[in-house]
């Protein structure tokens, strides 16, 4: 997925949706070097995509039973504000996203 993601750069963004997804499920996994290749999978995907088109599917992650989940999920979204610019990160799409991050407290511990 992430040669797919990098190789077909924006035109992998009608299939980001598809692919992330799965991807952040399995965040849940015990082996870490299988999360590394989740993690990897994710930040190639995000360049073809941006933070308005997914916020379903990652806010509903960050809602997610499971910690590691919630945990990785926040350090990709940490990832993906920080490549953004103002452009990019409208002020409505970061109001949607800071309830559920505010929740996490692990996002609190990434950012100090």
């Amino acid at each position: 997925i992430s040669a797919l993601a990098r190789g077909l750069r924006k035109e992998f963004g009608k299939y980001a949706l598809l692919a992330i997804e799965p991807c952040m499920e399995r965040f849940k996994e015990k082996k870490q070097n299988v999360v590394d290749i989740l993690r990897e999978a994710c930040d190639s995907i995000y360049p073809s995509t941006n933070l308005e088109a997914i916020q379903e599917v990652t806010i509903g992650f960050l809602g997610h039973k499971t910690p590691v989940v919630r945990q990785q999920v926040a350090l990709f979204l940490a990832k993906c504000f920080a490549m953004s610019t103002q452009n990019t990160l409208p002020k409505k799409v970061l109001k949607l996203y800071l309830p559920p991050l505010v929740k996490v407290k692990i996002f609190i511990n990434i950012l100090t």
